[in-house]
């Protein structure tokens, strides 16, 4: 009797067509999801690399504005070399009452990164590296040629300094570049 139950209860399982179409279906949606997720991950990998090179760009811009405000500007330029490609110097007349105190910084570029070192009546401090990824070139045909620069354009007795910085964060087809212009005049009191 369990025998003749079980035979009446035939029972059927899937074929091995709806097996295959079950895997393709699956299949694609796993890949439309992978895909999905790869390109999420590359949007926030760039989104992360535009902050860095803001945070960059704007680090560089902050030192060297804050430096020329307090600054009774004194800039040198120096020749281009392979180790510091772009130099200038920011003389700090800070008169103390009791002691004549003059500060110089120097901003240098070298391997991509932006320097500044301060010396304080010719003590020097610890070198900082002020930005990362500074792009600058002094090869005509280079595609990073005038990507970064620093101009000095005189007009009657007031001297105007230009200030070109340009960062790229990352690498491949991820990778930012930002660009930022500074305009640094002269105080009032110094013209």
């Amino acid at each position: 009797m369990f025998l003749s139950c079980f035979k009446l209860r035939r029972t059927r399982g899937f074929t091995l067509v709806e097996l295959l179409v079950g895997m393709a279906i699956l299949g694609f949606l796993m890949a439309a999801l992978s895909m999905t997720t790869m390109q999420i991950m590359k949007v926030n990998q760039k989104s992360q690399n535009q902050a860095m090179a803001i945070r960059q760009v704007q680090s560089a811009g902050q030192y060297i504005s804050k430096d020329a405000l307090q600054a009774n500007i004194k800039i040198v330029m120096t020749t281009p070399n392979g180790f510091t490609p772009l130099k200038f110097t920011e003389d700090f007349n800070n008169i103390d009452l009791l002691n004549e105190k003059v500060t110089i910084v120097t901003y240098t570029i070298s391997n991509g990164n932006l320097l500044r070192q301060s010396s304080v009546n010719g003590v020097l401090s610890p070198q900082i590296t002020v930005a990362t990824g500074v792009l600058f070139s002094t090869n005509s045909s280079d595609p990073n040629y005038n990507s970064t620069w620093f101009k000095a354009t005189t007009v009657g007795s007031v001297t105007t300094y230009e200030l070109k910085i340009t960062v790229r964060y990352g690498s491949g087809n991820t990778a930012a570049t930002e660009t930022r212009y500074y305009k640094i005049e002269p105080r009032p009191d110094n013209v």
